[in-house]
């Protein structure tokens, strides 16, 4: 196992922790300590879906570091686009939220 390796795994358990610290405790777990110009309309409900994709992004960095081992480059760029997709997807979750009010 080379450093690249390593590094993509550490993320991605990061990720995975960070991630269920925001279901477990709500979205302001992740938010604290910055200023917040928005209120979530259901704290528990936002936390449980951002939660959620925030999971799915750290085993998404999981896969990828050690599927990269065999299939190289092809793996990074495929994974890229999909942290993309999940990266707009927590934005998106928030824009629902915000239009429950």
């Amino acid at each position: 196992m080379d450093i690249q390796t390593a590094i993509g795994l550490m993320v991605g358990i990061l990720l995975i922790w960070l991630g269920y610290v925001t279901q477990s405790k709500g979205i302001y777990a992740l938010i604290s300590g910055f200023w917040i110009s928005w209120e979530p309309v259901n704290d528990k409900k936002l936390g449980k879906r951002v939660g959620l994709l925030i999971i799915l992004l750290g085993i998404l960095a999981i896969l990828t570091a050690i599927l990269s081992i065999w299939l190289g480059v092809v793996i990074g760029k495929i994974s890229g686009v999909l942290a993309l997709i999940v990266g707009g997807s927590v934005f998106i979750t928030i824009g629902i939220d915000q239009t429950g009010r």
